[in-house]
C-alpha cells in the first residue's frame, strides 16, 4: 500500500510540473476515491434482513438505504469513510424496531451504493436529501466522517430545529485528511497548491472551511459526543473541542473500544441517549 502511494505521488508530482490544473483536479478525484471492497457475503446477507430498500437517486447516482423497523420514530444512520451501512448492525438488532423506523445509507463510492468519489460537500448534500426524502428524522446517528457531515449540515441551519443526534468518532476538520493524503503518498508543495485550488473551485470553500469546532455554537438540539481515549484514526481531543462548543451535549470517553466503536457499551448509551430525547415524537428536520 505504502509503495503504491509513493507512486501516486511520483506521478502528481510529475504531472504538476507539466499542467498544475489536470494535478489539482486528478489529485482531487484520487484524494476523494475511496479504496474499501464491496460488500461481503456476510455484510450482504444482514444487509436482505431490511424490510424495505430504497434506491434514492442523487447525482444521478443510485444511492442504496435499508429501512428496518416499523415504529413512529425515524432514526437516521450515517457511516463513515470506507464503510457502509452493515457498520450498524448491533445498533440496529438492539433498537426496538416496533418503536423506531431504522435507517441507514450506504454512502455514494460505498457499500452496494454506485459512484466512484466521496468527500464531505458530497456528504452533506445527501444528509440534506435524505432529510427530504423521509420527512424528517427524530435522531441522527453518525460515525466518524458521517457524523461530521450531519454536523456541518446543521450547523449552516441554525434557525431551524435540529434533532437529537449522537456523534460518534468524530474528526475534526477536512484539513486533516488532506495532510494526510498530502504526508501519504508524498505530493510537493506545487502539487498541493494545485490539489488545493481545485478544491476550491470545485466545493466553493477552502479546505479549512470544514472544522467541527466551527459548528457547535450553532446546533441547538441535544447531542452525545462519544469517542476513544486510544483511537489511532482520529485523535480524541476533537470530540472534547466539539463538546464543548456544543452548548446542549454530554461527552462521554470510552477505552480500548477504538475507532469502530461498536463495544456494547457504546450501543447501549447511544440507545438511551435516543430514547430520552425521542419521546416527544416530533421528526426535524424535513
Amino acid at each position: 500500500m505504502k509503495r503504491f502511494a509513493k507512486l501516486i505521488g511520483l506521478y502528481l508530482n510529475g504531472l504538476a510540473l507539466i499542467s498544475k490544473p489536470l494535478a489539482g483536479k486528478q489529485g482531487f478525484f484520487i484524494f476523494c476515491h475511496p479504496f474499501a471492497p464491496g460488500l461481503k457475503e456476510h455484510q450482504a446477507d444482514f444487509l436482505n434482513t431490511a424490510s424495505r430498500k430504497v434506491d434514492l437517486v442523487f447525482q444521478n447516482r443510485t444511492v442504496k438505504t435499508y429501512h428496518w423497523g416499523t415504529g413512529q420514530k425515524r432514526i437516521l444512520f450515517l457511516h463513515g469513510w470506507q464503510s457502509n451501512s452493515f457498520h450498524w448492525k448491533r445498533f440496529i438488532e438492539q433498537f426496538d424496531h416496533a418503536e423506531y423506523t431504522l435507517i441507514a445509507i450506504d454512502a455514494p463510492a460505498h457499500g452496494a451504493s454506485e459512484g466512484k468519489v466521496m468527500n464531505i460537500p458530497i456528504y452533506v448534500e445527501l444528509v440534506g436529501q435524505l432529510l427530504a426524502d423521509v420527512g424528517g428524522v427524530h435522531a441522527i446517528i453518525g460515525h466518524s466522517m458521517g457524523g461530521f457531515a450531519a454536523m456541518h449540515y446543521l450547523h449552516e441551519r441554525p434557525n431551524e430545529v435540529h434533532p437529537p443526534m449522537a456523534v460518534i468518532a468524530a474528526p475534526g476538520h477536512a484539513e486533516d485528511f488532506f495532510l494526510y493524503f498530502r504526508d501519504l503518498v508524498g505530493i510537493s508543495r506545487r502539487a498541493e497548491g494545485a490539489m488545493r485550488v481545485f478544491f476550491h473551485q470545485r466545493t466553493g470553500h477552502e479546505v479549512d472551511y470544514y472544522d467541527s469546532k466551527k459548528y457547535g455554537p450553532h446546533l441547538n438540539g441535544p447531542g452525545l459526543v462519544i469517542h476513544d481515549e486510544g483511537d489511532l484514526e482520529v485523535p480524541v481531543h476533537y470530540a472534547q473541542t466539539i463538546h464543548h462548543a456544543w452548548p446542549d451535549s454530554k461527552l462521554h470517553i470510552t477505552r480500548n473500544a477504538g475507532h469502530r466503536m461498536k463495544s456494547t457499551d457504546v450501543v447501549d448509551l447511544t440507545i438511551a441517549f435516543v430514547s430520552q430525547h425521542t419521546a416527544a415524537c416530533v421528526p426535524v428536520p424535513g
